[in-house]
Formats: C-alpha cells, sequence, structure tokens
C-alpha cells in the first residue's frame, strides 16, 4: 500500500478524490485528520504547510501531492484505471479541466457561503457543540472535565462566524480561544488528574478557568 489520503469527510473537495480512487478501486490508505489536534495538524503541515485538506502522498514515488485538480491528474497518470477522470482526448481534456475549474471556482465555494448564510443561530450553536465535543474528549483522556456555558457558546458562535469559509473560523477560534488556554493549564500544573474545567464568557472575552461555574453550564 503505497497512497496515503489526508482528508476530513466535512470536507467538499476530498471527495472529487475519493471518487477517483473508488472508481478505480485504487488500494489507498485514509487518513482522517482533526486540524484541531495540533498533533494531526502538526502532521499534515509537515506534509504540506498550508494544511489544507486534501493531500495524496505516494509513498513508492516520493511524492506529496495538495488539491484536488493535481491529485486527481497525479492519480490519472500514474494509476490508471476504467475510469478516465481525464480524457485521453487532448480537446476533452481541456474541457474536463475547464469544467473542473468552473464548478470548484463558481459553483461550489459560492455553494458553502449560501449555504452558510443560511444557517440560523441554533444551527451555528450546534456546530460549536460538535467541535467543542472534540476538545472535551481530548480532555477526558487526560480525566479533565470540561464545562462550556450556552453564553461561551454563543460568543464563539458569534466570534467563528464567517461565511465565505465555512465552518474552518469557528475551529480556529476553539483552538485558539479554548484548546491552547487548556493546554496551558495542563502544561503549567494548574488543572491535573481529576479536575474541572469551566470556559464561559465574561466582559466581552472567553473565561477558561479551574473549577465549576456559578452559572447554569452544559457539561460534557
Amino acid at each position: 500500500m503505497t497512497l496515503t489520503l489526508y482528508y476530513h469527510p466535512f470536507a467538499a473537495f476530498c471527495h472529487k478524490v475519493l471518487i477517483a480512487l473508488y472508481e478505480n478501486d485504487t488500494p489507498f490508505v485514509p487518513v482522517e485528520i482533526d486540524l484541531g489536534d495540533p498533533d494531526h495538524r502538526a502532521r499534515l503541515a509537515a506534509l504540506w504547510p498550508p494544511t489544507l485538506f486534501p493531500v495524496l502522498e505516494d509513498g513508492a514515488n516520493g511524492k506529496v501531492l495538495p488539491e484536488s485538480t493535481i491529485i486527481i491528474e497525479y492519480l490519472s497518470a500514474h494509476y490508471p484505471g476504467p475510469f478516465a477522470a481525464i480524457p485521453a482526448d487532448p480537446e476533452a481534456a481541456l474541457e474536463a479541466r475547464l469544467w473542473d475549474r468552473i464548478f470548484d471556482s463558481f459553483v461550489m465555494l459560492p455553494m458553502q457561503t449560501i449555504v452558510f448564510n443560511r444557517l440560523r443561530p441554533e444551527n451555528l450553536r450546534q456546530i460549536v457543540e460538535f467541535l467543542l465535543d472534540q476538545t472535551r474528549r481530548r480532555m477526558r483522556a487526560q480525566d479533565v472535565t470540561v464545562t462550556v456555558t450556552p453564553a461561551a457558546v454563543d460568543w464563539i458562535a458569534e466570534r467563528g462566524f464567517e461565511p465565505e469559509f465555512g465552518a474552518r473560523p469557528m475551529r480556529r477560534t476553539i483552538q485558539r480561544e479554548v484548546d491552547n488556554r487548556l493546554s496551558d493549564l495542563l502544561l503549567s500544573g494548574r488543572v491535573s488528574p481529576g479536575g474541572q474545567v469551566t470556559v464561559d464568557a465574561r466582559d466581552g472575552g472567553l473565561d477558561v478557568h479551574t473549577g465549576p461555574s456559578p452559572s447554569p453550564a452544559e457539561t460534557a
């Protein structure tokens, strides 16, 4: 097994590459990357510093390929099969590449913005809660309970909302405002196994402190 695909199931452009691989039954190892996990992010950054999905690593040829269109071109050239993603005829290939760029630039990217713009506050809170669950699981592995108040969830949803970029800014907001500060608490010894950390919104910012919250909270 020489091909490794670094991807995330929620990243739309990864599915283009998955189609090319599955249509030809091309053997590969899928590696799901969570950019909110520092180890995952570092692993992807070592291969492709912009840390964008998807990235294909070909161990046999010593190649690392970013970007879905480039990966599909590479697969067509080096791992061909019955499904021809790029036609052999030069004119047909040119037209396929043209429509690929049209759909990426003028359909898929605007569609992400349109969908995200239609999200209501309750939908945004659900996304934040989903992303925070990853943080809670990592801290639970350290035997630390993380409590996030509704006010903190609303703060993250508001600050991390950027329609043109989908949910990625929310993940970055959580990493910057929550994950990094939780890591500081662990490294400094201010929270130890069996401890509790509360994330709350106060005075226009997030307050991350040890111990329970005096206000109603949602606990992992």
